[in-house]
């Protein structure tokens, strides 16, 4: 899915349209990335189910930004928090995995 949608980017914009576009593009590649190898495969195996939901929220959450903002026609924020919050949370469960199921529970 990742590689189709950058394709996709890719294949129809040209310069700075292709700079704006990749803005858009690159949090929810992050937030893919984040959920392959960010979360440690304890988590990844045990707690599936549960991480579905944050990832679910956080990418409706970034889709409905990108397409409110632009039929606005206004800027999206320069540092999307709610996957910065997700990516520290995913790491923090690499220096406490004990904890894992309760920071994924946090997350909601």
């Amino acid at each position: 899915l990742i590689p189709c949608s950058l394709w996709l980017v890719v294949s129809q914009k040209r310069g700075a349209e292709l700079v704006w576009a990749l803005s858009h593009v690159a949090p929810v590649v992050g937030i893919g990335l984040v959920t392959l190898f960010g979360w440690p495969e304890e988590v990844l195996t045990k707690h599936s189910r549960i991480l579905c939901l944050p990832v679910w929220m956080l990418y409706s959450l970034m889709s409905i930004q990108i397409i409110v903002f632009g039929m606005a026609r206004q800027a999206l924020p320069a540092i999307p928090w709610p996957a910065v919050v997700y990516g520290v949370a995913a790491l923090a469960t690499h220096w406490y995995p004990q904890h894992a199921r309760e920071v994924l529970l946090a997350l909601f």
